[in-house]
């Protein structure tokens, strides 16, 4: 499950929720999915718009507490915009309170307008990921740090920030530009997309890139598999009708919100139509 926290009106009562009743919706709905095995609710980074993401490690790290079991992804970190030490020192802090079940998805963003928001050149993005994705790594692992980067001051025997316990980062990417792979292939890193509308083709092509420089990296090429490759068109057509009659009384239940009951549905009633997609 993913969120990326967008606080918008309703679209029939125009009832716009406070923060603090995003938050909570939010946070109730992660200690639900964690009651009928849900693997893992990943919270997203969002630095503009309607959405309230902009520290998705502050989220996670509540996310955290009252739940025990479930995963906690990012959906993405955009490190290109991000410092790399405080980023290291956030999910090294993260790591222990939540036991482990931190996980950094590494990605370049998709937003717009989130590197003018913070003074930074675009065009520049994947210089500043490569630079800033390495950092990290060198500060939970080496015992000491010395390094000099072209986007941040240089590290003169730095103290290493405790070793998270979750071990590889994952980068993500989205697209079919193969940049992304390179790195997630250098470590034997998983490559995650959440791309929904690419071709074929381009995903093709994405997964032989990270193939070849998996094995380029001296990685067992018989230990990558292609896993997600989605449900098939009446598995796809069921889900909604599936949610409807399994999950949605759950999580009514157990993570109510004041926007229901407010003005009955028009639609309300009605039979439910499968749709084509999800």
């Amino acid at each position: 499950m993913l969120s990326l926290i967008a606080r918008a009106p309703h679209p029939l009562v125009r009832h716009l929720p406070f923060p603090a009743e995003r938050f909570e919706e939010v946070i109730g709905t992660g200690v639900v999915a964690e009651r009928p095995g849900f693997d893992a609710y990943a919270t997203g980074e969002r630095h503009a718009g309607p959405f309230l993401s902009s520290s998705p490690s502050v989220v996670l790290g509540a996310l955290a507490a009252p739940t025990s079991a479930i995963r906690l992804p990012t959906g993405v970190t955009v490190v290109a915009i991000l410092d790399p030490v405080r980023m290291a020192e956030d999910f090294a802090t993260l790591d222990p309170i939540s036991g482990g079940r931190i996980e950094r998805v590494v990605g370049k963003g998709a937003e717009a307008g989130h590197f003018s928001l913070l003074g930074l050149d675009e065009e520049r993005r994947w210089d500043r990921r490569k630079e800033k994705h390495e950092l990290p790594r060198r500060l939970w692992a080496d015992e000491s740090v010395e390094r000099e980067g072209e986007f941040r001051p240089a590290l003169k025997n730095t103290t290493p920030c405790r070793a998270p316990a979750t071990g590889p980062s994952r980068p993500a990417r989205s697209g079919d530009r193969p940049r992304l792979p390179g790195p997630a292939a250098r470590h034997g890193d998983p490559l995650f997309t959440a791309n929904a509308v690419q071709p074929r083709a381009a995903c093709a092509r994405l997964i032989d890139h990270y193939r070849e420089r998996f094995e380029a990296y001296g990685h067992d090429l018989r230990s990558v598999t292609v896993d997600g490759l989605g449900p098939s068109r009446p598995e796809q057509d069921g889900t909604p009708l599936r949610f409807a009659e399994e999950s949605a009384p759950v999580v009514r239940r157990e993570a109510p919100t004041s926007l229901r009951g407010r003005r009955p549905c028009p639609t309300a009633g009605r039979p439910v139509r499968p749709s084509g997609t999800m």
